[in-house]
């Protein structure tokens, strides 16, 4: 069995501040795209993942961008 894993990219709808994207930041993953429309979870995104794109109102994306693992789906 390699010892090389695989790099997912990921993508977080309802992303709070994070957490979930933080860990798999951490684990060698990288994020994509991040939704959250709280204004305070959005600082906090911003702080963590500043070279991630920011989109504040789900219901605007036209499209995702090609992912691994796209989460949470709902609320």
């Amino acid at each position: 069995m390699s010892s090389r894993r695989r790099r997912l990219k990921a993508a977080g709808l309802f992303a709070g501040v994070g957490g979930i994207e933080l860990g798999l930041h951490r684990a060698g993953h990288r994020c994509v795209l991040l939704c959250e429309r709280d204004p305070h979870a959005r600082r906090v995104l911003k702080k963590r993942f500043h070279n991630v794109d920011l989109v504040d109102d789900v219901t605007t994306l036209l499209r995702l961008p090609k992912v691994d693992l796209l989460g949470p789906a709902a609320k």
